[in-house]
């Protein structure tokens, strides 16, 4: 489907994977204003497994077990398996090159759209490479919630591509701010990812390097005096959805897997973090889109 990381389009049923981190307390911690609690009643059932996969693990290994056995018991056990994954990721993947937090972006063409300002802008997405994309910011003051758009071209998510597929100029229509990149370049050269330093040097994944470009384009969303740093979701539709999320377009099955990823919120005192939608066809479709800007409105807004 569509959404929040990356991996392999599969056929049948697609998906939307909501996965909600850094907060520490319940969804309604605090008492909820109407409009939010109108919105979490239309959502709330993305977030419950069917009863035929309620926890349920499968053959998975857990994350709550350290690589020698020993079970993760407290927060603070938590934080060294949390070490242990990432080591053992670097190893096998490669570690990334140093993120670029501050950066002068170029603008290279301005444009006023109904009730947005669209900006081209250029900036490096790697140490090496350079990505051209589009931001796209709301009328208004204040600071605003905003969202990355990650696909095959950034064109696409503006409006001007395929039907349903227009995240970033829907969700800027709703007040919020967002950042629309794509694998331009790779996409013509049927590369479609990342190689650093180079195609033929590559030290890093390609999948592991285009999560890397992605969390560049937060550091230039959230330093923009527009954005609640605070408050920046991701979203992409099949190549996209699974560069935002690294997880695939699933039946409902995977909640087998994602069980696993609840039972950590659960050491950790949180619940309702992670969600799954399901529609029969893998493009998106209006009903499809809603619950993902319904998704961003609860969780970025309220």
């Amino acid at each position: 489907m569509n959404l929040i990381h990356l991996l392999k389009k599969t056929i049948s049923l697609s998906l939307v994977i909501f996965i909600i981190i850094g907060s520490k307390h319940s969804v309604f911690a605090q008492e909820p204003n109407v409009e939010a609690a109108v919105i979490w009643e239309k959502i709330e059932t993305f977030f419950s497994p069917p009863a035929e996969f309620a926890d349920k693990y499968g053959e998975f290994l857990s994350p709550l077990k350290f690589y020698n056995g020993r079970s993760v018991e407290t927060i603070e056990d938590w934080q060294k398996r949390r070490e242990e994954i990432l080591s053992r990721w670097n190893n096998m993947m490669g570690v990334w090159p140093p993120l670029i937090k501050d950066q002068e972006v170029e603008i290279l063409e301005t444009t006023h759209r109904e009730n947005f300002m669209q900006y081209r802008i250029r900036f490096y997405w790697t140490p090496t490479e350079k990505t051209e994309g589009y931001l796209l910011i709301p009328d208004g003051e204040g600071k605003k919630p905003a969202v990355i758009t990650v696909y095959y071209e950034p064109e696409t998510a503006i409006g001007l591509g395929k039907p349903y597929r227009d995240f970033a100029y829907q969700l800027t229509k709703r007040g919020f701010v967002t950042l629309s990149i794509g694998t331009t370049r790779a996409t013509k050269a049927k590369t479609y990812a990342l190689y650093y330093p180079s195609l033929t040097d590559a030290k890093v994944e390609p999948l592991s390097m285009l999560a890397c470009a992605a969390v560049n384009a937060w550091y230039v969303l959230a330093n923009r005096p527009e954005v609640d740093s605070d408050h920046i979701g991701i979203v992409g539709h099949s190549f996209g959805g699974k560069w935002a999320m690294f997880a695939s377009e699933d039946p409902p099955q995977r909640w087998v897997a994602l069980n696993h990823t609840i039972a950590v919120n659960r050491l950790l005192g949180v619940n309702n973090r992670v969600a799954m939608t399901n529609r029969p066809e893998h493009s998106p479709n209006l009903k499809s889109n809603e619950q993902i800007y319904l998704f961003f409105e609860f969780f970025l807004k309220h």
